[in-house]
Parts: C-alpha cells; structure tokens; sequence
C-alpha cells in the first residue's frame, strides 16, 4: 500500500504510476475508500485513487490518501478475502472447526 499523491497539484502522480505497474485493475477499492471518506469529508470525490492486482508477486496493490486513518477498518475484510482468492481459494468462507 502507499499512501499520498492522489491529488491535482503537478507532483501527485502516483496513480499514474500505479497504473503502470498493476497488471488488473480493482476499481471496488478506490469505490470503498471513496465512500469511507466521503462520510467524513465532502473532498473525498476528489481522490484519484488506484488499486489493483499485480501477478508476478501475487499481492493487491492499493493507493490511500495521505490522511487515511482508520480506511483500513474499511478495506482489510475485503482485502483479507481477495488474498484467498488470489492463492487459489474461492468465494467460501473458512470452515470453523469443530
């Protein structure tokens, strides 16, 4: 995960770079993330957030703003779950044990 350079100034290309290096685009991320800070502030709209799948080292790649306290109450259930997705596990949840 990164956090920072979503914004519009001239520096903020992050996203652009994350473009470059993710190989399937995950746009429910930056939805969530959106609709997390939306509830706290009405700039939220303007993040230009990108996440995403990258193969080759089997991870999910995601782009916070810099003010991201607690997002990851967000986004961690979902996240926990795409990575048993990725390592060949379904949509199931895990079996409690008996």
């Amino acid at each position: 995960m990164t956090t920072g350079g979503t914004g519009f100034s001239p520096r903020d290309t992050t996203p652009e770079a994350m473009r470059e290096i993710i190989e399937r685009e995950v746009p429910g991320i930056p939805e969530a993330i959106r609709t997390y800070g939306q509830e706290r502030t009405p700039y939220a709209m303007l993040s230009r957030a990108v996440a995403g799948l990258r193969k080759h080292f089997n991870c999910q790649l995601a782009r916070l703003k810099a003010r991201s306290a607690g997002i990851l109450d967000a986004l961690l259930p979902g996240m926990l779950h795409a990575f048993q997705m990725i390592w060949g596990g379904g949509h199931e949840r895990p079996k409690k044990a008996m």
